[in-house]
């Protein structure tokens, strides 16, 4: 079995797939009446779990080893916001963490960058774990504002994301 989890603060959307079947089940989780907790508790063996987050999911990765699933990666970033002013460059340290073992490969991606900008990363995939440098570099024709960027992993179809603010002055 492989559910696909977008994890919200107080609840979670899943996309569940039984491979023997070709199953999909689709599904909205609540976090605080428990319902999120029993349903994983309530599984039948290990299923793969990858993840899209938006909120803090500590409690849920603890959750899922507790419970014998595999969550195949984590991914978080630092520091949490940057300043940036038209026409120069800033850096943000991407981490990937290998949970329950897992050592494939994740590339790196990034969402939500301001109009006339764009981003890479050094290096652009990491194995298992490591952590990676994204460059935001701007011009002076880029958007002003402050931008919820969302730096993401994804290995197959194991997918995690995090989010930074960028202001661009």
């Amino acid at each position: 079995m492989i559910i696909g989890c977008d994890f919200h603060t107080r609840y979670q959307q899943i996309a569940m797939l039984d491979e023997a079947t070709g199953e999909l089940i689709e599904r909205r989780l609540d976090h605080e009446s428990g319902e999120a907790h029993t349903f994983y508790q309530d599984l039948q063996g290990p299923v793969g779990v990858g993840i899209e987050a938006t909120g803090p999911i500590r409690w849920f990765e603890r959750l899922l080893a507790e419970l014998g699933h595999e969550l195949w990666i984590s991914v978080s970033a630092s520091p949490s916001s940057r300043i940036v002013t038209r026409g120069n460059s800033t850096n943000y340290t991407v981490t990937v963490a290998s949970i329950n073992g897992f050592n494939g490969p994740v590339a790196l991606r990034v969402r939500g960058l301001p109009l006339n900008s764009s981003a890479s990363f050094n290096p652009s995939s990491v194995t298992g774990q490591g952590t990676s440098t994204m460059t935001v570099s701007t011009n002076t024709s880029t958007s002003t504002g402050t931008f919820t960027l969302r730096p993401r992993g994804t290995s197959g179809s194991a997918t995690h994301s995090t989010t930074v603010q960028l202001v661009v002055q």
